[in-house]
């Protein structure tokens, strides 16, 4: 997810992931230096982001598994959020675990 979260932000588009148990959210920043070797080589770090800033729609795609919103107080407290603020055009479940590339 954060290979997408990273392209997406590099375009200009706000995008976060949810947590298996959507306690947190994690998005991309930039980062100019950094002492992780894997950071650097894609010159992007993992930031925590508040889970108010995704429930008041500051980014405009939210990547959870389908099971986070279904089976979690939080999950099901955040679709209703979204639900009742209209802060949420579409969602798309996407199951597919792995997408092998050639």
């Amino acid at each position: 997810m954060m290979d997408q979260i990273n392209s997406l932000s590099k375009q200009g588009n706000s995008a976060c992931r949810l947590d298996y148990n959507c306690q947190s959210g994690q998005t991309a920043a930039s980062v100019e230096d950094s002492s992780d070797e894997e950071d650097t080589a894609k010159g992007e770090s993992v930031v925590n982001v508040p889970l108010d800033d995704i429930i008041k729609g500051k980014y405009s795609l939210v990547y959870a598994h389908p099971e986070a919103f279904l089976r979690t107080t939080n999950g099901t407290a955040i679709l209703s959020a979204f639900k009742s603020d209209r802060t949420i055009s579409c969602i798309a479940v996407d199951d597919a675990h792995m997408i092998l590339e050639r």
